[in-house]
């Protein structure tokens, strides 16, 4: 009896003590932090609508007519400067059919823009963020225009830096969550492509020593990008409804372009996240907009 006794006691000092040093392990190797993964934002919109096109070197005349577009962003909290910065990145296609006035003469135009940039987030009140930064991008298209026999082809190439900003607002209708976007973003300074007055692409391919691309700004350089959106939930995804007017006008030796499109689009968006090789157990997602 006295034996069992003893064993039994010594169990409890045994158990006393492993209590003890599981307090002190605990303590020197406290349990890892909680990590935000910044969650990718993404959407794809189709967008059509009605567009101008007017260019002096091809033509004296302006032409109206239909254009499709895609629209591609991707954006998503980056992991330094406090959770305060954000990272964008935007593709944009677009190609255009257009008619004279007197509807005798067809011509078309595509351009391809890609746009990355920074913002820093604010959020003044509750359900509303702001987001304010700079933008690197660049323009790559043409009209062609086949009346035209001599110089059928106006090339435009547009590279420089931008400001931008964007406002976003999350509100409740019918106990559904809705979420009403706008984005401006303004060229300021950058280099456009332009021939001199009645130089054709002929004498550009001579390896003619003439200054092809010109420093743009405000003063021979006008573009704005208005962009409004509706995000609606559905179950599996989100609807996202939008619509951008687009200005783009030049004027540099001699010669205008100038383009003014309003287009309607419908696409969806979701939120996603990358794992880079790395297994995490305790974390919280991080949204842009939030």
């Amino acid at each position: 009896m006295n034996y069992w006794m003893k064993l039994q006691g010594s169990n409890g000092y045994f158990k006393r003590a492993a209590g003890i040093m599981g307090m002190c392990l605990l303590f020197a190797f406290p349990c890892p932090a909680q990590e935000r993964i910044p969650l990718n934002y993404q959407s794809t919109v189709i967008g059509m609508g009605k567009t101008q096109v007017y260019d002096s070197y091809l033509s004296p005349l302006q032409y109206t007519g239909t254009h499709l577009n895609l629209l591609e962003e991707r954006m998503q909290p980056v992991r330094w400067g406090n959770n305060k910065i954000a990272a964008q990145q935007l593709f944009f296609f677009d190609m255009a059919s257009t008619l004279n006035p007197a509807a005798t003469a067809i011509s078309y135009s595509g351009n391809l823009e890609y746009a990355y940039g920074l913002y820093y987030r604010l959020k003044p009140i509750a359900k509303v963020q702001l987001l304010a930064g700079v933008q690197a991008g660049g323009l790559l298209g043409a009209i062609y225009n086949p009346r035209n026999s001599n110089n059928p082809f106006s090339a435009k190439v547009d590279a420089g830096l931008n400001v931008s900003v964007i406002a976003d607002y999350c509100f409740r209708m019918i106990k559904q969550p809705l979420e009403v976007r706008y984005q401006l973003i303004i060229p300021t300074v950058g280099w456009v492509f332009s021939p001199e007055y009645g130089q054709s692409y002929y004498e550009i391919g001579l390896e003619n020593d003439t200054p092809l691309m010109h420093f743009a700004s405000f003063h021979n350089r006008w573009v704005a990008r208005n962009l409004l959106s509706l995000e609606l939930p559905f179950p599996g995804c989100t609807l996202r409804l939008t619509y951008m007017n687009r200005l783009y006008a030049t004027q540099i030796n001699g010669l205008k372009t100038q383009t003014i499109s309003n287009t309607f689009g419908i696409g969806i968006s979701k939120y996603f996240y990358t794992v880079s090789g790395r297994k995490i157990n305790h974390h919280e997602y991080q949204n842009v907009f939030e």
